[in-house]
């Protein structure tokens, strides 16, 4: 019988040993998945910018002017905005470009339905296939770092590397689609929330599980356990309101992994019980590897077994016991899940360096338009220049690469370093636009921790986050993408880019000196 101080110890041992890798998947998955809302509280702490009211708002607003019928007391609609805020209130940025499109086109409703629903089907579809697996994938995550101390965090990715989705997304939904119907009569709710607490946790392991064998086991595991469950969710409280003190903070570097190191803990001692009881049903927990590492003896029989079949990219690495053994889960065709380590410290070459300025150029364009979209519910053209481009936020990426690749066996220290040196380029850049330019980009005055609206902590943590994933992750991966090219082609693109920003550059500054910018 698991007791809340064991639990609590393991996990926090769990955390010591994997500090950094869990801090990290907990900040993607609360960012990427909406999970651990108070972590991003520092991220959105702004004293002037009201609530976002929902999706819903849009919805009934655009209705309402359409055809003048009020539908906010109708039962339908109330239980279908129950339904949409719960699941979809965190995308009204795609009912807010219905809107804006609504005004655009001079209220035509029909293309303002269409943009609308078109925006709740990519909503439904995120969450399902998006949201739900990434959660999944977390909890696999935390579930192998208990003993393999070098899992990697492209774990959380699994679902997708073993092209099983279809399945786990399915059982999210069922799970989500009963307990909405469950929490109308309020007690049923709270006793089913508890006793499919399992789920996520068993599809994380089996992903091929059947919906009913995952809710019957949940149901299983969970008999004489829900109030045990809610008692050790109630004794993180004061963590919980120190964490409020700490605008979040808490949370993203502590409290987020705590919390969910300590879950995974019961499910892993729920399940050892379950399997001492020699039942047939226990056939759903497939990965005898999550509770044991393998010996030479399993890995060395397991290669001989298979030494027949084609794996190009297998690495030495995964053979290493602090990694978790990919190759000898039990689940059909694994094989492909297994793939080169990421190498971030590497040598790039010029033309990767300019492309990288350039893709990164246009995805943080990208961003900052629907940022402002969000904002300002209409579509806003971003930037000095006229091209889809951002070059403060490019040259930022290419030169925590070049500046900082050498500090990369120390991610504090990593961390620490492009924290500083995107607050620092942030805050001249700032001055630099408003003082000559006599154009503020930016104002960070209603946040948490700024320093004259030009830089805060929320942003500056943040910004250092994405700049140690990009440094670790995504720049490697680009440069891997860059390389199926060859480097005349390379070269070929680098130029006409260049080409394209030089008489963009050119063309801002001849208006300007015309006096029509």
């Amino acid at each position: 019988m698991w007791t809340r101080r064991g639990v609590k110890s393991r996990a926090k041992s769990s955390v010591k040993s994997n500090y950094l890798r869990m801090i990290a998947v907990c900040f993607v998955v609360a960012v990427l998945a909406g999970a651990y809302s108070s972590s991003t509280q520092i991220l959105r702490t702004n004293t002037e910018t009201p609530q976002d009211p929902g999706i819903t708002k849009y919805v009934e607003e655009t209705i309402q002017k359409k055809t003048g019928v009020g539908v906010k007391n109708v039962l339908v609609v109330s239980t279908a905005e129950t339904l949409i805020n719960r699941y979809l209130g965190s995308f009204s940025l795609l009912a807010i470009s219905a809107e804006a499109v609504d005004d655009y086109m001079e209220h035509n409703f029909t293309l303002t339905f269409i943009v609308l629903l078109f925006g709740m089907v990519i909503s439904v579809f995120y969450w399902l296939f998006v949201k739900n697996i990434l959660l999944i994938g977390e909890k696999r995550f935390l579930m192998e770092t208990r003993i393999y101390h070098e899992s990697r965090i492209n774990r959380i990715f699994y679902l997708y590397r073993s092209k099983v989705v279809k399945n786990p997304a399915w059982i999210m939904f069922c799970k989500a689609w009963f307990q909405f119907w469950w929490s109308l009569t309020i007690v049923g709710g709270i006793i089913k929330h508890y006793e499919y607490y399992m789920i996520p946790f068993i599809v994380a392991e089996n992903p091929t599980v059947d919906r009913k064998t995952a809710f019957a086991m949940s149901k299983k595991m969970m008999r004489g356990n829900k109030w045990r469950m809610f008692v050790l969710q109630i004794s993180f409280f004061w963590w919980h309101l120190l964490g409020l003190f700490t605008f979040g903070l808490l949370d993203i570097f502590f409290l987020n992994a705590y919390t969910s190191a300590a879950e995974v803990e019961v499910y892993m001692e729920l399940r050892r019980k379950m399997l001492e009881l020699r039942n047939t049903d226990n056939r759903v927990f497939v990965d005898k590897y999550l509770d044991r590492i393998p010996s030479e003896d399993e890995v060395l029989i397991s290669i001989l077994m298979r030494d027949d079949e084609k794996m190009p990219n297998m690495k030495p690495y995964i053979y290493e016991p602090d990694t978790y053994p990919a190759f000898l889960y039990g689940r059909k065709s694994r094989w492909h899940e297994v793939v080169a380590v990421v190498d971030g410290n590497r040598p790039y070459h010029i033309t990767s360096y300019i492309l990288l300025f350039f893709m990164v150029s246009v995805l943080g364009w990208v961003f900052e338009v629907l940022i402002e979209l969000g904002r300002e519910e209409k579509f806003q053209l971003i930037g000095l220049l006229h091209g889809p481009w951002l070059p403060l936020v490019g040259l930022g990426a290419v030169l925590a690469v070049v500046l900082f690749r050498r500090w990369m066996k120390n991610p504090w220290i990593t961390f620490g370093l492009i924290t500083l040196f995107y607050t620092v380029l942030e805050y001249l850049a700032s001055l630099y636009f408003e003082v000559v330019e006599g154009t503020k980009l930016w104002d960070f005055s209603g946040y948490f921790l700024q320093i004259n609206g030009r830089v805060c902590l929320g942003v500056s943590v943040a910004s250092g986050l994405l700049g140690c994933a990009f440094l670790y992750y995504a720049a490697p991966k680009m440069d891997d993408f860059l390389g199926r090219f060859s480097l005349r082609k390379k070269r070929m693109l680098c130029m006409v880019l260049c080409a394209m920003i030089m008489v963009d550059v050119i063309v801002v500054i001849a208006l300007e000196l015309r006096g029509i910018v």
